[in-house]
């Protein structure tokens, strides 16, 4: 019994340097969605900032993206 508990320890399917690979996988993983998850909360903000003042985040859109001005407006750019 000890023997095929060795064996299956270090030969088998879900040997010790499997489990490794399995368990940097998943920190991996996990690092990935908590970075999707705060994404998808910022993008969410945003929705709801659009939702309430819709006329205000279009001008926002227009004026940065499109670069449009109102008449008789000045526009500086600067460089980064």
């Amino acid at each position: 019994m000890l023997f095929f508990t060795a064996y299956n320890l270090f030969f088998g399917r879900y040997n010790l340097m499997e489990i490794k690979k399995m368990k940097d996988n998943m920190g991996e993983l996990d690092k990935k969605l908590k970075a999707l998850k705060n994404e998808n909360m910022k993008l969410e903000e945003e929705l709801e900032l659009a939702e309430k003042d819709l006329d205000f985040q279009l001008e926002k859109l227009v004026r940065e993206k499109m670069q449009l001005q109102r008449p008789n407006e000045r526009i500086l750019l600067f460089k980064d």
